[in-house]
């Protein structure tokens, strides 16, 4: 079995693409791949959200993009209670909106796209205030800690086969990963 983290900027472009490619590429792949997306944010991230919208750099304004991040990342959270399946398709409908569409985040759009997916709209609202969201955002951060995580795009690939303990590639492209498998299976096989 392969597990597979991918890091991402909930409201990066590039990510999106790569977490569209990663479900294609997993649910295809001969290996058992257990992937798992993790959003988070970063002081660079927002300077880059607020300069992508010519904002200025005022401590308001990122103080507005932390508090935007952080609610989607605490709703992602919510519906990963519901399966990190039905997440990730949650998380690409969702970007798909505020990306390309350049919809204004809120819980009106949340919930419109949860009524697109097999998600429990009344769970959903129960367990984005639950404390145990407040966990698992706080074990992404540390997961974010102990692999060294600084920019969006990175992944880290996890087998248990393998004699390195994880392989962490920034600037990740999910194209590639069927390379980085054939290079890995081939050193613990050989």
């Amino acid at each position: 079995m392969i597990e597979l983290y991918l890091f991402v900027n909930p409201l990066g472009k590039r990510c999106l693409n790569n977490e569209r490619l990663l479900q294609q590429i997993t649910a295809n792949h001969p290996n058992k791949i257990t992937n798992r997306i993790i959003p988070f944010i970063t002081p660079q991230m927002i300077d880059n959200a607020l300069l992508s919208n010519q904002q200025p750099l005022t401590t308001a304004n990122r103080q507005q993009i932390n508090c935007l991040f952080n609610e989607i990342i605490r709703d992602y959270h919510a519906i990963c209670i519901q399966g990190q399946r039905h997440a990730l398709q949650y998380l690409c409908a969702l970007q798909e909106q505020l990306i390309t569409l350049q919809q204004p985040y809120n819980l009106q759009l949340a919930l419109q796209t949860i009524a697109k997916l097999p998600i429990n709209r009344q769970q959903f609202l129960d367990d984005r205030c639950s404390p145990a969201i407040n966990y698992a955002i706080q074990s992404d951060l540390q997961l974010c800690y102990e692999f060294k995580i600084n920019n969006p795009s990175t992944a880290v690939i996890i087998g248990e086969d393998w004699q390195q303990p994880a392989l962490v590639i920034p600037n990740f492209h999910a194209q590639a990963l069927p390379t980085y498998l054939a290079q890995l299976t081939a050193v613990a096989d050989g």
